[in-house]
């Protein structure tokens, strides 16, 4: 399998298509090969890229309403994975490498009438992994032992011109992870499930060992019970690791965020084509990183891409608790459909001691996707129309009131930290629709497609902000109505 893309959307914004006034153009391949030596074992190759850029060239001088349009602003974010997998009835051997680059850069009109960088943001993480897994076979059962080992490569930069301040640190790591799961019948009714993980980081020196343990009770052929219970961990993202409030300093001692999970399940079969889940989870979370400080509430769990300048401690505790239902039906008679729906309450704890909402504390929310192909045959070739829809419904994301003092004194929305997280906003609704024509011939096939993002072209507030050249809050709104002509040959 061999897929390759290549998009401008110049063409949409040429027709009228609001894209916020960027230049954005994207291209990514992706493969998989596969080898059958023998009949025990297979080789596979694989591997994926892509590249995007969003440009931004500020607009004629009396054109100009708010502060990006005094700025040239160029986004390129390019990510590739590539790896050779051996695997047999017993053995999984896999070594990969990947790689991500984010790099935005701006310039700013200046008193002068010239431009000047203005600011500079760069984040880096490349990895080299070997994973290999033995598996075995058991009466009523079975087994897995495995082991991980990743180099990891990171780069993290940060520049503010205006204020001469500059943040970088580069980093080389090594994660070892080994881990071993067993899952067996006791009987009819009962299926049992447990696991041990252990994972070593060499930046924070820090070894985490995570058990795991499952049950399961089928009521009837039908109908399955579960309670699961695991210690999770994950490494503190890069931005946060890398860079304290200091130049040369950094946050690598912070520990891994952990979390306690349990989840009690139920899986009803309504028929061979359907399935309702419906599952009750809490999540504990500990050694969350934050900002020291009395009166500090920041932590980089909340915040977007966040490259701070911060001494962080691995200090913060959070919970998520929540109930989530999923009614699937399987494609059949031309017709499949998944509807999903939950409603939870997530919270955080800063340096302050107040519990507050996180920003992702939406509430609740609702997605469905669903779709249905008519087809017939004529002159032995099959043609196929089909018609899809996703919606997405939910509540608004959290964030607090800006600071415009300090927003204006340091050229960047500031948020005041006492009142984080104080103020949600909007509902956040979408609806995604597609059609296509499809006509499978012998050699190959053939699709014409038409996607419509946004179809009824909702306003979803996605922030506000402090503009600068309009002295006032601004709200920034997600992309409207998109269109999306394509045609695809597959052989």
């Amino acid at each position: 399998m061999i897929n390759y893309r290549y998009s401008t959307l110049g063409i949409l914004s040429s027709m009228g298509v609001d894209l916020g006034d960027e230049a954005i153009g994207f291209q990514d391949f992706s493969f998989n090969l596969t080898w059958h030596p023998d009949r025990q074992s297979t080789i596979t190759f694989f591997g994926m890229g892509g590249i995007s850029e969003n440009v931004f060239k500020a607009p004629e001088f009396d054109l100009r309403e708010i502060f990006k349009d005094d700025q040239n602003i160029n986004f390129d974010s390019r990510m590739g994975a590539a790896g050779i997998k051996f695997e047999n009835a017993r053995w999984e051997h896999v070594l990969a490498y990947s790689g991500y680059k984010y790099e935005r850069n701006s310039e700013l009109f200046n008193e002068l009438h010239q431009f000047k960088p203005f600011e500079n943001d760069r984040t880096i993480e490349q990895r080299i992994g070997l994973h290999s897994r033995r598996k075995f076979s058991l009466k009523h059962g079975s087994a897995q032992i495995g082991v991980r080992a990743n180099a990891l490569d990171y780069e993290v930069f940060t520049e503010h011109f205006l204020s001469d301040e500059v943040f970088g640190n580069q980093k080389n790591a090594v994660l070892l992870q080994a881990y071993g799961d067993f899952n067996k019948s006791l009987n009819e009714r009962f299926k049992i499930r447990s696991g041990l993980h252990i994972t070593h980081f060499s930046l924070n020196k820090e070894t985490a060992v995570e058990p795991r343990i499952g049950l399961s009770y089928f009521a009837s052929p039908k109908t399955e019970f579960a309670f699961s219970y695991g210690l999770h961990s994950r490494i503190v993202p890069s931005q946060a690791l890398l860079i304290a409030n200091r130049q040369g300093s950094d946050n690598t001692d912070l520990k891994f965020i952990r979390s306690h999970h349990f989840v009690l399940a139920n899986n009803l079969r309504l028929s061979n084509y359907s399935k309702l889940i419906t599952e009750i989870y809490y999540q504990d979370l500990f050694n969350v990183p934050i900002a020291r400080g009395a009166n500090r509430s920041l932590s980089p769990i909340n915040t977007i891409d966040y490259i701070g300048a911060e001494n962080l401690v691995s200090e913060g505790t959070g919970s998520n608790v929540g109930l989530e239902m999923t009614l699937q039906q399987y494609f059949t008679q031309s017709t499949y459909f998944l509807l999903n729906g939950t409603i939870y309450d997530s919270k955080y704890t800063g340096d302050d001691g107040v519990r507050r909402n996180t920003r992702y504390n939406v509430k609740y929310g609702f997605n469905l996707t669903a779709g249905k192909e008519f087809n017939w045959q004529k002159n032995r070739k099959i043609k196929i129309v089909g018609l899809n829809l996703r919606g997405t419904y939910f509540g608004g994301f959290w964030e607090g009131p800006i600071d415009l003092a300090q927003s204006v004194y340091q050229y960047r929305t500031v948020f005041n930290e006492s009142l984080a997280f104080t103020k949600q906003l909007p509902d956040f609704f979408k609806v995604d629709f597609r059609i296509y024509y499809k006509r499978v011939k012998s050699k190959y096939t053939s699709i014409l497609g038409l996607d419509i993002l946004n179809a009824t072209n909702q306003r979803n507030i996605a922030y506000h902000y402090f503009d600068l050249k309009q002295n006032e809050i601004t709200a920034k709104y997600h992309l409207g109505l998109i269109p999306n002509l394509s045609y695809r040959i597959e052989f």
